[in-house]
This record gives C-alpha cells, structure tokens and sequence, in this order.
C-alpha cells in the first residue's frame, strides 16, 4: 500500500469523526457568537446615544 492510499485510508476514517465533533460544538459557538454580536451591538448604542 502506498503513502498516499495510507493516508486517504486515514482521512476517511477520521473525517467522519471530525465532523460528528464539530456538529456537536456549534450550538456552543453559535451561542458565544451571539452573546458577542449582542455585546458589540450594546456597545455601539451605548456609543451612539445623545449625552443627556
């Protein structure tokens, strides 16, 4: 078996439970990414506002 087939061997072995680990984070990383987007939109009203 060559280098190439070994390695081809081993991404198809390894992808799938690389993906399955990602799918299984992005509840996680789409809740930080909203906490920030709702972060950085505080930040830019409170930048924005008319000092009283």
């Amino acid at each position: 078996m060559s280098d190439a087939t070994a390695s081809l061997e081993q991404l198809a072995t390894e992808v799938p439970g690389k993906l399955n680990l990602l799918v299984q984070e992005l509840p996680a990383v789409q809740e930080g990414v909203d906490g920030l987007e709702t972060y950085l939109d505080e930040m830019g009203d409170s930048c924005h506002r008319s000092p009283t």
